[in-house]
């Protein structure tokens, strides 16, 4: 924090602000100084009035995300797990999980929701789906149980079967081949596509001379000249 701070309206007039006091009390000095009258006014605020501020501009600015968490829109409601999708109108995205409340005897007097608001959409929908036993496909938006995802090629993401299928079928349709820098046993230059690579899902072996060195083959932009 500098030790000074000055705020100027369009006629000079200007609010002065900085730290004073000895160390055992310290002060916030405000100096409101009227340009056009030379009237000047001095306010100094102790710890407790400035943090009594604080919290009044802190709530001032959180008053419109408040008020829409308030009134957040149920986007999926899973009354078998207790746990709600929720989507508030600026866009925030949080889930609700219900618990039962109870008295000091143990009895139900209720249920509460306890809300966690996520960083986005895609964070909401993958705690949405963890609370209720199941994972989100990291490319679509679907659910599965536990331990059906499956990893798309070394160090992809978790993909649902849908997902794997279409992008094995997309695999087997692409252009792979040898290049320069990845060149095949004795000079092979086999090219073809996906589907004729042997043990694809783990070796990625040419067909030809059982080298593992095959690069997909990218077709140049229309219109580029070698």
């Amino acid at each position: 924090m500098s030790d000074f701070l000055r705020i100027v309206d369009a006629d000079g007039d200007h609010i002065d602000i900085n730290h004073a006091g000895r160390r055992e009390r310290r002060l916030l000095m405000f100096t409101i100084v009227n340009k056009g009258t030379r009237e000047a006014a001095a306010v100094a605020l102790d710890e407790e009035m400035v943090r009594e501020q604080v919290a009044f501009a802190q709530a001032w600015l959180n008053a419109p995300r408040d008020a829409a968490r308030a009134a957040a829109e149920v986007v999926i409601d899973d009354t078998a797990d207790d746990v709600r999708l929720l989507c508030t109108t600026l866009g925030e995205w949080g889930v609700g999980q219900v618990s039962a409340e109870f008295d000091l005897l143990g009895a139900p007097i209720g249920d509460q929701v306890a809300i966690c608001w996520c960083a986005d959409e895609r964070a909401a929908r993958v705690m949405f789906a963890e609370l209720r036993g199941k994972e989100l496909c990291e490319t679509c938006p679907t659910e599965v149980d536990e331990g059906e995802l499956t990893e798309a090629g070394e160090d992809g993401p978790k993909v649902c079967p849908k997902c794997a299928d279409e992008l094995r079928e997309e695999f087997k349709a692409a252009p792979y081949g040898h290049d320069q820098n990845c060149p095949g046993e004795d000079g092979c230059t086999w090219s073809g596509v996906g589907a004729d690579i042997k043990d694809w899902d783990e070796d990625a072996l040419c067909p030809v001379c059982n080298a593992p060195a095959l690069e997909l083959v990218v077709a140049p932009a229309a219109g580029a000249t070698s």
